[in-house]
């Protein structure tokens, strides 16, 4: 008999301490992502205002960190790109390896969704991927398949400064480094026009426009594409709107345009994986 004790007291006592080691994972709000394809889940994951942004952050059981920053609180998208506003970023739990983020950095890309929000109980649910650089080094990490549920928020006013717009031009990068948008009620359209200078791309869309995909028709659909002071004319193409909050006036989308030089149309400009992420001015 007394062999048997021994054995069945250590079996206790390991299943003690592995009871005590497992941490205390939230049960009222989740975040979880997949960290260079590895499952990664935060401990107790929170959402507050800080210096006004919306910021969602964890960490895992063993140190790895995610926040995010979102410049306003609203359903749709935040696009990460290396100018925008809002942004993410990864903090491994080694020292040593430093901070990885998507702002001011080459390479970087993503999204941060927010798919729902409970005005009752002031949480936010959604969704979010992004490829993030390590500071002064081009090493990525890589953050897919995203999710956060059931993150207190505090509401922020949209900023018409933190719109973003951005494409590729015959394949090379361009963000839009001013970008504006506007919707006139009286003619039923709503504009939103990015430049850098050089380039500028503008999408004209009706201002009572619904989430869908619309190809170009040049009448409640059309674009135009500048150089410098050399027109283009748009000859095909696509706007697509994944969100189109009214009372906020946030519009959120993609497109994908041909442009032809009004001067020598053999000379063509194709404008693809474009996106946008504004507020909007209502002009009556």
């Amino acid at each position: 008999m007394k062999k048997l004790v021994f054995p069945i007291l250590l079996m206790f006592i390991l299943l003690s301490c592995t009871k005590e080691e497992e941490p205390n994972y939230s049960t009222d709000r989740t975040m979880t992502a997949k960290l260079d394809g590895n499952l990664w889940r935060a401990v107790t994951p929170e959402g507050a205002v800080k210096s006004g942004l919306y910021v969602i952050s964890g960490e895992s059981k063993i140190g790895h960190k995610i926040n995010l920053y979102m410049t306003a609180v609203y359903e749709g998208d935040f696009i990460l790109a290396p100018t925008s506003t809002s942004y993410a970023e990864y903090i491994s739990a080694d020292e040593n390896d430093g901070k990885y983020t998507t702002q001011n950095t080459d390479g970087t890309s993503g999204k941060i969704t927010i798919k729902s929000l409970n005005t009752a109980n002031h949480t936010a649910t959604g969704t979010f991927y992004f490829k993030a650089n390590k500071s002064g080094t081009h090493l990525l990490k890589t953050i897919s398949s995203g999710e956060f549920t059931d993150m207190p928020y505090t509401d922020l006013a949209p900023d018409p400064s933190n719109n973003v717009m951005t494409a590729k031009t015959n394949n090379n990068q361009w963000v839009g480094t001013s970008v504006t948008a506007s919707a006139f009620m009286a003619s039923n359209q709503l504009k939103v026009s990015g430049t850098d200078g050089l380039e500028t791309i503008e999408l004209i869309m009706p201002a009572n426009v619904v989430n869908g995909t619309y190809a170009i028709d040049n009448t409640s659909y059309s674009g135009s594409y500048t150089q410098g002071v050399e027109g283009f004319s748009v000859i095909s193409g696509s706007i697509t709107v994944t969100s189109n909050n009214t009372s906020t006036k946030t519009l959120t989308g993609s497109f994908a345009l041909e442009t032809q030089k009004n001067s020598d149309t053999s000379i063509e400009v194709s404008i693809t994986e474009g996106t946008f992420s504004v507020v909007y001015t209502t002009y009556n």
